[in-house]
Order: C-alpha cells, then structure tokens, then sequence
C-alpha cells in the first residue's frame, strides 16, 4: 500500500507499506502515470536512520501515554 506522510504546497512525500515492490516497478508505475496524475517530478529514496528514530520514538511516546491512560 502507499500511504501520504506529508503535502506542501505541490509537493507530496508518501511511504510504500506492506510488502514493497521491486524500485523498478515503482519507476514504471510512475512513469507510466505522470502525465495524467500531473506529476512534474519525483524521487525515491530509502528511509533515512534519522527518519526510523523519530518514528520510533513517537511510538514510544505515543505508548507511554496509553500506559498513563489506563493508570488513570
């Protein structure tokens, strides 16, 4: 699945979930969708360490106030 991580402006980053295809079939997909998805541009990269540790820690986050919550 895709899911939208972000949107500013014209410009729109989103994240492959699930089993992640082949980087070959996401540029033909693409490619094969720009001009009627109005697409100018667009670039593909491998989450960065920065980007798993802030994920990672707004689980945490996002954890410690469930177990807070129930504490009461």
């Amino acid at each position: 699945g895709v899911k939208m991580l972000e949107r500013q402006n014209d410009m729109c980053r989103y994240k492959l979930t699930g089993q992640v295809p082949r980087l070959a079939s996401v540029f033909r997909r693409v490619e094969g969708s720009k001009q009627q998805l109005g697409i100018r541009e667009y670039a593909v990269s491998q989450t960065t360490l920065e980007q798993i540790f802030n994920n990672f820690a707004g689980q945490q986050s996002e954890e410690k106030g469930v177990a807070r919550g129930i504490g009461g």
